[in-house]
């Protein structure tokens, strides 16, 4: 390797390094505040690391908060829309992409492009029609709505 490509190499990896570093900041800062005290977490000058280390902070999320009913609400609602956007979109999929029809290269289209609406373009229909069908403020309802919102993006990936 030459002194020159050597030198720009070492360079663009300092870079890189400094721009790892710079964006694991709030993760470390998040970290670091979670194991320490109340007071060391408003204290002026703030501290990276903790001077008491303490989990007292997961003990109270643990003990007085309802985590395992949250754990369970987000584990069954992540696992529910993935296996639903994943069946749906392989059998749209492979209905786009084994059979020829009129419309087809229109409707992907149509399919591709709910992918640039906003998603709080989406979040006033989602509100009227799960609360006219009794779904709002239930698992059901979420797992309806996040499986409408990956749908477009599992067909485009599933067709190949």
């Amino acid at each position: 390797m030459s002194k020159l490509n050597l030198k720009s190499t070492s360079v663009a990896y300092l870079v890189l390094g400094f721009i790892c570093v710079y964006n694991l900041m709030p993760f470390m800062w998040m970290l670091s505040t979670s194991l320490k005290t109340l007071q060391e977490s408003y204290a002026i000058p703030p501290t990276l690391w903790p001077r008491d280390l303490t989990l007292s902070a997961y003990s109270k999320v643990l003990v007085y908060g309802n985590f395992p009913l949250y754990f369970a609400n987000s584990t069954i609602v992540a696992l529910s829309t993935a296996l639903f956007s994943t069946f749906i979109g392989l059998l749209a999929g492979y209905g786009f992409s084994r059979f020829f029809f009129k419309g087809k290269a229109l409707l992907m289209g149509i399919i591709l492009s709910s992918q640039m609406l906003p998603g709080v373009l989406l979040v006033g229909p989602y509100f009227k029609m799960l609360s006219a069908v009794g779904l709002y403020d239930t698992r059901t309802g979420l797992i309806i709505a996040f499986t409408t919102i990956t749908l477009p993006f599992s067909t485009w990936m599933l067709k190949g």
